[in-house]
């Protein structure tokens, strides 16, 4: 959503995230979309104002920003993970969502059923990640203080590994990265 009370985001990433899904079948196509029911987005709703600041867009009045998933657009991609759709943004966790009728089932714990628990709540999760054929997934976050952390997760969506590259990056958004059969590549 980038307009809320006649006020309006002033980039297309600080809008939040709507999926839509079509169905094509003997009897036609069907739509539905979805709005992804991110906190930011339930709390926005029910006040029916911005109640947080973007990068490019500054409200009177806005709160602050304790986690970057408190500001969590889910509005850049939409993956297939076991069984459900997780919507992703730059630099916010994954949200889960039913792939049959787009509910959003919550935001995603990177480190649950795995041995990092809840040392991943939280974690940036790249919304441009990188699909094995097996269905291994890799992906980058980059944390506010430069550090970037790499993920590899199995085909059920259960992080297997996650490393720590202590790149002090400063340069604004890391949007992508490259992997190639020996190597995670990050372009700073």
């Amino acid at each position: 959503k980038l307009m809320r009370n006649g006020e309006r985001y002033q980039h297309l990433f600080e809008g939040d995230g709507m999926v839509h899904q079509f169905r094509i079948n003997k009897y036609g196509i069907q739509h539905q979309g979805k709005f992804v029911q991110t906190p930011k987005y339930i709390h926005e709703q029910e006040v029916d104002r911005f109640l947080y600041s973007g990068p490019d867009s500054k409200f009177n009045n806005s709160l602050p920003v304790t986690t970057k998933d408190v500001i969590n657009t889910a509005n850049t991609n939409v993956i297939p993970m076991n069984g459900e759709l997780w919507a992703l943004w730059e630099v916010g966790s994954p949200v889960a969502l039913n792939r049959h009728d787009l509910s959003t089932k919550g935001i995603v714990n990177l480190g649950e059923n795995s041995k990092f628990g809840d040392a991943l709540k939280g974690m940036a999760f790249s919304a441009h990640p990188k699909k094995e054929a097996d269905g291994t997934l890799w992906n980058f976050g980059l944390s506010p203080t430069g550090n970037i952390v790499i993920y590899r997760l199995n085909k059920f969506g259960i992080t297997e590994q996650a490393g720590l590259v202590k790149a002090n990056y400063r340069g604004g958004m890391l949007h992508d990265f490259l992997i190639t059969k020996d190597y995670v590549l990050l372009i700073l």
